[in-house]
């Protein structure tokens, strides 16, 4: 198996898991601090009940009133990602005294989800990228990337990823033969579905995360959208409601379907070809409060 450059996106999913372990020192590290009514920050390594390889920061913002939580955020260490960094494109980068400034300032910008934290010459580097499938450029000693696991009141799923500013929670999907068949058995989970792409930010956004997914998937990505609910086939999301944005490429639509792909080679644009190719895709996950 040929062995993969440092920075290079990678399609293995399991650095972002968390093992059992893992929630129990958070549900400690949570316990420890509820008696606080303020807004606290606190960074642990090592517990003696609880020892595990990812180094977790573990956010409170306490409603100071009634002392209830109404956000929660913890970040991961993705230990294969140490010693590289990225600086082009940030949200942020500064100067602080300790990584859990770093981290509080990922949680007072609504569209950090990642960030670098180098404890030599600390440095923090703001993201609104998870680095899944873009490049990470430079390397050098001492570097350490989080990426933010943020439950919001239950609006996102611990195996997802929250971009706050869009409201988007999300995560990638490996590559599959797409047809209108097969694609109804990805994103099958209760309220899950392929990912709608509704608004230039959106689109935007997708092609930020994406920028360099074609060194592991020379695909589309497939998005939600359908011509199937209507007599006329206008396109529409698949719960019906019109679509409010669009990509389409010069002559698209030229066809009827159940999914749109979204080329990168193309400039991103949108096509709706019949046939079986390989696309990745991107799940959503819609929060339902009635639940």
């Amino acid at each position: 198996m040929q062995e993969k450059k440092k920075g290079e996106p990678s399609h293995e999913t399991s650095a972002y898991e968390r093992s059992a372990e893992e929630i129990i020192c958070l549900d400690m590290l949570k316990e420890e601090i509820m008696h606080s009514s303020n807004y606290i920050a606190r960074a642990n390594t090592v517990s003696k009940n609880c020892i595990y390889s990812f180094f977790c920061v573990f956010l409170l913002y306490f409603n100071c009133i009634v002392g209830t939580i109404i956000k929660d955020i913890f970040a991961l260490n993705v230990k294969a990602y140490d010693d590289t960094y990225e600086d082009e494109k940030s949200l942020h980068i500064s100067k602080v005294e300790a990584l859990i400034h770093c981290s509080m300032e990922c949680l007072n910008q609504n569209r950090c989800v990642s960030y670098f934290y180098n404890g030599v010459s600390n440095t923090c580097i703001l993201h609104e990228d998870p680095f899944t499938y873009t490049i990470r450029s430079q390397s050098g000693a001492g570097w350490k990337f989080y990426i933010t696991i943020i439950t919001d009141s239950g609006r996102c799923k611990p195996d997802f990823f929250y971009y706050r500013y869009l409201d988007l929670c999300y995560k990638f999907g490996v590559a599959i033969n797409a047809t209108d068949s097969t694609i109804t058995t990805i994103c099958s989970e209760p309220n899950e579905d392929l990912v709608r792409v509704d608004s230039e930010e959106r689109q935007s956004y997708i092609e930020t995360i994406t920028a360099d997914i074609g060194l592991v998937y020379k695909i589309a990505i497939c998005i939600q959208g359908t011509s199937m609910l209507n007599s006329s086939h206008q396109w529409t999301f698949n719960d019906g409601t019109r679509m409010p944005y669009s990509k389409w490429a010069k002559g698209q639509p030229d066809a009827n379907g159940t999914f749109i792909r979204m080329f990168r080679s193309y400039k991103y644009k949108w096509y709706s070809l019949v046939d079986d190719n390989m696309c990745s895709y991107i799940c959503e996950y819609k929060y339902n409060d009635s639940i």
